[in-house]
């Protein structure tokens, strides 16, 4: 490995010190936040480094001041690049391989500060990267061009003050906010890029007494323990939790005094049955004198669970493989309160994987498909009480992901269409009623013009509108099943404007109403309203003018 490295360094000395240079960015990466820049010396160094066979070259902008400098080789630029504006301050430089950039590369601010530094394989950003602003640094990390990691946000103290985990460039996991001291008072959930829950925590007053949750997690972001607060003192459920999410340890407090007794919290004793040789043969727990929890029988040769049967209250809700780790493994079965089969299938380091089958109380099929690692998978079918298909869908990763079909009771089909990673995508029908709805969506949006028949009537048209992004837009008319209009509607991606008049089936004008751009009522069958602040400084005036008379008066 030495004669390696000394022969890279001979043949190459650049690329030997940028190997050095990336080695320690990475590392100081790791580390405590401050100084998270490449260091001057180091840069320095780099600087002067030249290529094995490279000839220096200048650039220049159009004025004759200097624009760029470096090394090339064959005619494409390698090495160490410096770039200038026409004023001749540095704005960027960095490291080129075959032309491309690959290697760190540092901007600047006109006024010589460091604006952001990027680590680049192939023109594609590639690990970490850091942006300097006058709010404090923004660290974050790339793969293949992508945010991939965790995006990290310090304040001009090098204070950490929120980080936010990103899977193939969108949000994924748990996203946390600091206070100055590093405590974390703020969580919130993101899966796939939509936050699915949020909590304040770690709080405190402006007497500095602690209020509400507090909470720790384990570096895998399992919760550790939480417990509420009130005036500084542990006051509701203390729990906490191994690294797996279980909870280890549960205490109630009532203003900081623990109660020993809560009977809901009715400690539970582990009963063991032992084989002639002294190794364990049954654990069960029982509380309050029944069965509770895990019940795990043992084999006598390995040692190894053979049974496990999960109690609640005396009563069998689940039986199969439990671990010595707490994991539900291999066949499995759960059951409804009074015995009967509710759910079978396996389970493989304590979740749900293979084909799993599902029934309703009187033991008919309710649905089936697979699971990986817990979550949904490839098709799944759901059934109604007779036997007949209700829905049929495709997944991947636990999201609907694939051409979904649902039937009433009779068979009809009254819904199809396609998912695409959880968000409807694509052509859909609908039949609702005496309704048939056709139409496009577009990243789980209603998008473009969707149509509404009378299905049962000849298939008259029932509906017609354009949506935006999922928003009424434009004018949207509806029909009677005679053919008639029955409501003429006009919308600006949402909002009511304009016009709107309803007819009865036989063509005659109901009701007219005018709105402004601000949704509000202007006229009520062409007799001036007020608008809210009118209405709300004189409310007798509008009611008055709200006359619903049939007939359509002229318009002023």
């Amino acid at each position: 490995m030495k004669g390696f490295v000394k022969n890279l360094i001979k043949k190459n000395r650049i690329y030997a010190v940028l190997i050095y240079a990336v080695f320690v960015y990475g590392a100081m990466a790791q580390g405590v936040p401050a100084p998270f820049g490449v260091p001057d010396s180091l840069l320095e160094t780099m600087r002067n480094m030249v290529p094995a066979g490279g000839e220096y070259v200048q650039l220049h902008h159009a004025d004759g001041s200097l624009s760029s400098e470096g090394y090339t080789v064959d005619g494409q630029p390698e090495g160490w690049w410096r770039s200038y504006d026409p004023q001749g301050r540095l704005v960027s430089e960095g490291n080129r391989r075959q032309h491309r950039l690959d290697g760190i590369w540092v901007f600047y601010n006109p006024d010589g500060s460091r604006k952001s530094e990027i680590t680049y394989r192939q023109d594609a950003r590639q690990g970490r990267s850091v942006y300097y602003t006058k709010s404090g640094v923004q660290e974050e990390y790339y793969e293949k061009d992508v945010l991939d990691g965790l995006r990290s946000y310090y304040d001009t103290l090098y204070r950490l003050t929120k980080t936010e985990p990103f899977v193939q460039g969108e949000k994924d996991g748990l996203a946390k906010e600091y206070d100055g001291s590093g405590e974390i008072i703020y969580i919130r959930h993101y899966r796939k890029g939509i936050p699915v829950s949020q909590q304040a925590l770690n709080r405190r007053d402006g007497n500095g007494l602690r209020q509400g949750v507090w909470m720790a997690f384990y570096p895998n972001d399992q919760t550790a323990w939480e417990v509420p607060y009130t005036d500084d003192l542990k006051n509701g459920y203390y729990k906490e939790y191994d690294t797996l999410g279980n909870i280890v340890r549960i205490e109630k407090y009532v203003m900081g005094v623990l109660e020993e007794d809560a009977p809901e919290l009715a400690a539970v004793e582990v009963y063991t049955e032992y084989y002639a040789d002294g190794r364990p043969k049954l654990k069960v727990g029982y509380k309050n004198g029944k069965p509770e929890g895990i019940c795990r029988e043992y084999d006598s040769v390995t040692g190894k669970v053979v049974r496990g049967t999960l109690f609640k209250d005396g009563e069998i809700v689940g039986g199969g493989i439990i671990d010595d780790n707490g994991y539900f493994q291999d066949d499995w079965k759960e059951y409804y309160a009074d015995g009967t089969l509710r759910c079978e299938g396996r389970f493989k380091k304590g979740r749900k994987h293979g084909q799993w089958r599902y029934y309703y109380p009187d033991g008919a099929l309710e649905q089936t498909g697979e699971f990986a690692g817990g979550r949904y998978e490839g098709r799944w079918t759901w059934y109604y009480p007779d036997g007949s298909v209700r829905l049929q869908q495709d997944f991947h990763r636990g999201l609907p992901d694939g051409l979904t079909e649902e039937y009433d009771e009779n068979g009809v089909r009254i819904a199809c269409g396609h998912y695409v990673e959880g968000l409807e995508e694509g052509e859909w029908t609908y039949v609702r009623g005496e309704e048939r709805t056709e139409g496009r969506y577009k990243d789980g949006q209603r998008s473009g013009l969707w149509k509404s028949y009378w299905h049962e009537k000849g298939n008259a048209l029932s509906f017609r509108g354009h949506f935006i992004d999922g928003l009424p837009n434009g004018t949207h008319y509806h029909y009677w099943d005679n053919g008639k209009l029955r409501e003429e509607a006009h919308y600006s991606m949402g909002r009511r404007i304009g016009h709107w008049t309803k007819y009865d089936e036989n063509g005659e004008i109901l009701v007219r109403v005018q709105y402004n751009r601000a949704e509000e009522e202007v006229k009520y069958n062409g007799k001036r309203t007020l608008t809210r602040a009118e209405e709300a400084a004189d409310p007798d005036e509008y009611y008055q003018n709200r006359r619903t008379e049939t007939e359509y008066p002229e318009e002023e």
